[in-house]
């Protein structure tokens, strides 16, 4: 009902010409997302027939259009524009030089800061990500504003993934660790980085010797993961391999 009231005062403002492009962000995402809904969310499909018919390409071309020329809603179309090429339309390379522009436009914001270490790991360019996570904590060991533990544990998982595939696993166990410690701080243990951070840890274990030591870390996956995640079902299945050695 607050979406229905909300899409009436955007249709008093289309009257007002000269307020473009900066109404124009409303209905970019009005016309994206009333097709990206159903589609994804069936049930929400017959609340759909109350509302007008969008259009998702029509949505990403008036959302570019809103990020080149609007001054007031410039900045938030482009970070919509972003998460929808990364999360929903399979582009990656636009979604990355968004991010990297974004964090160089304001190099102190640490959504936009670790937004660009997270499209930096998706794209595997890792001497840029490394130097950018390893900022990050910098960031939140000298108390910088806004940095904080959501933003420490993506940089600690990068560089534990990072140091892992370069079979530095001293140093992957290090940010494993640091990953699962801010996972804990704020309270996200049923989530992909802090389960997959405590299944590389018993995995690193495991390959160094100390299985005692790689039971516990599966062991607490299955304690705080459902037994329908990919997450408990892997690490049921290393517990499983671990005994049978025993």
């Amino acid at each position: 009902m607050e979406g229905k009231a909300a899409l009436n005062y955007m249709e008093v403002c289309r009257e007002k010409d000269y307020l473009s492009p900066e109404l124009l962000f409303g209905d970019a995402l009005y016309n994206y997302f009333s097709v990206w809904v159903p589609e994804n969310y069936s049930s929400l499909k017959p609340l759909m027939w109350f509302f007008r018919k969008g259009d998702k390409a029509l949505g990403l071309k008036q959302l570019k259009e809103v990020s080149y020329n609007a001054f007031y809603t410039r900045t938030e179309a482009m970070v919509w524009l972003m998460r929808i090429l990364n999360g929903y339309e399979n582009d990656q390379v636009r979604a990355y030089q968004i991010s990297e522009y974004l964090y160089q436009t304001y190099p102190n914001n640490p959504y936009f800061h670790r937004y660009y270490a997270r499209m930096l790991y998706a794209r595997g360019l890792y001497p840029e990500l490394e130097k950018q996570s390893k900022l990050i904590l910098t960031k939140i060991d000298s108390a910088q504003f806004g940095y904080e533990a959501t933003s420490g544990r993506y940089a600690a998982f990068f560089l534990g993934q990072m140091y892992e595939n370069q079979r530095k696993l001293d140093e992957a166990k290090k940010y494993y660790e640091l990953a699962v410690k801010y996972s804990e701080e704020i309270g996200a243990t049923e989530a992909g980085y802090y389960l997959f951070s405590l299944i590389s840890l018993g995995e690193i274990n495991q390959k160094q010797g100390n299985n005692a030591e790689a039971k516990r870390y599966f062991k607490e996956v299955k304690k705080k993961s459902g037994r329908k995640d990919e997450a408990y079902k892997d690490a049921k299945k290393r517990l499983k391999n671990l005994e049978k050695g025993d």
